[in-house]
């Protein structure tokens, strides 16, 4: 999974506001978020990997371990995800 790691920086997004706003998302969270420009980095060691997203006013790290059962924060609150094998 190496081909994965790396850092990437948001070119562009398509109707953000109108999915934000179908999930709830209060509308200056909403209106901070879709003018941001976040980096994310990326690095995989293993089934181990760790996303890091940078933007202006916040760093959130998240890692998590493929096939289990994880917790997020996201703009909507924590949420349970569950990873699968790429």
């Amino acid at each position: 999974m190496a081909h994965f790691n790396g850092t990437f920086k948001h070119d562009r997004d398509e109707n953000l506001e109108e999915l934000f706003t179908k999930m709830g998302v209060g509308l200056m969270t909403r209106k901070v978020a879709v003018r941001s420009k976040p980096t994310l980095e990326v690095k995989v060691e293993g089934d181990v990997w760790t996303i890091v997203t940078k933007v202006t006013l916040k760093t959130v790290t998240w890692t998590f371990k493929l096939n289990e059962e994880t917790e997020t924060d996201g703009l909507g609150g924590k949420t349970k995800v569950k990873k699968r094998d790429l």
